[in-house]
């Protein structure tokens, strides 16, 4: 039986390079943000082997009604269509519901129905990323809450083509409807409990 836990980036490098990146050096597979304090890394694992990762980065996207972003999301091809990268989703949603700020992130295009599916929107035109294939901007804001974060986020850059970027690997093409995002994982927010919507994201490229 799988389980959803709290990991450290590096429980994730393994399958980030492995599935994303195949062959390329850890710049490609690792980010600034990784250990960033308010960083949030999951997996899923079954009989000790990790199945699938996600992770959730205090990083604003260009307007800043986003600041939330999802990075490095993948689950293995044997354990696919299990629902592990539905699991996984629901994780980061739930976290980014409870601290408040809407999430966003790039995704392949061969995968963008799996985060419509999801209540993911599309932003914009499909931006070509080197050495990753066409992706495109995808929005979430949970739907109680307003798009808009505090005044004092800082506003990063837009996204460009030559950004390195990943995508969640579908597993259930013919996934129901998505419902509410699940509770946040035991203990996923405790030094959160209270945060103001937003606080604590960082621009584009840096956390400070």
């Amino acid at each position: 039986m799988h389980e959803l836990l709290v990991v450290t980036a590096k429980e994730c490098h393994p399958l980030r390079e492995r599935i994303l990146r195949p062959g390329q050096p850890p710049a490609a597979w690792t980010y600034e943000l990784d250990e960033a304090p308010r960083a949030m890394h999951f997996a899923i694992k079954e009989n000790g082997q990790v199945l699938g990762v996600a992770s959730l980065l205090p990083e604003a996207r260009e307007d800043g009604r986003e600041c939330w972003r999802l990075r490095g999301m993948a689950v293995v091809p044997d354990a696919r269509g299990r629902g592990l990268g539905r699991t996984l989703l629901g994780a980061v949603q739930a976290v980014t519901k409870q601290r408040g700020g809407g999430l966003w992130c790039t995704a392949r295009t061969s995968v963008e129905g799996f985060y419509t599916r999801y209540e993911f929107k599309r932003e914009g035109e499909v931006i070509e990323i080197a050495g990753a294939g066409p992706h495109v901007l995808m929005t979430w804001n949970p739907p109680d809450r307003g798009r808009g974060v505090p005044a004092s986020i800082h506003r990063g850059p837009a996204a460009q083509g030559d950004e390195e970027d990943e995508g969640a690997e579908p597993d259930a093409p013919d996934a129901p409807d998505a419902p509410d995002a699940p509770d946040a994982p035991e203990g996923a927010g405790d030094a959160d409990a209270g945060a103001a919507p937003g606080i604590g994201c960082a621009p584009r490229g840096g956390y400070g």
